[in-house]
């Protein structure tokens, strides 16, 4: 499954990413919160945090495992209640009225184009 995959490759160390504030220092926790002028958090970056902000914090492997899960989670999502009637009528009709609304698109062309040429004559006289 996605999610067995997905903790085989978290068990192996993700990909290390530089802070960009602290050169040198890699990012070792992420912010909780999307909007954050800062999403990436180095050490360095942590220890000048009060506790609060620290709290808002999750680390790589865990927002890594979270997303796994969330994306699992949707590839598991099923129906279990069958269509309703009305639709599974329809869908066998389907050819039927596709050939009706064909032949209703003629008829409404050959209309129009008797109608232009009608115009044409009368503005050829």
């Amino acid at each position: 499954t996605i999610e067995s995959k997905g903790m085989e490759q978290i068990s192996q160390k993700p990909k290390p990413f530089s802070c960009s504030i602290h050169s040198g220092e890699t990012i070792c926790r992420i912010s909780k919160e999307p909007n954050a002028k800062q999403i990436g958090f180095c050490v360095e970056c942590i220890m000048e945090l009060d506790k609060a902000q620290k709290g808002a914090l999750l680390s790589v492997e865990n927002v890594i495992e979270n997303a796994i899960k969330n994306e699992s989670s949707k590839k598991e999502i099923r129906i279990d209640s069958p269509p309703p009637s009305s639709f599974l009528a329809t869908l066998d009709q389907e050819s039927e009225m596709l050939s009706k609304l064909s032949n209703h698109i003629l008829t409404q062309k050959e209309q129009v184009c008797s109608k232009f040429k009608e115009v044409q004559d009368e503005i050829n006289q």
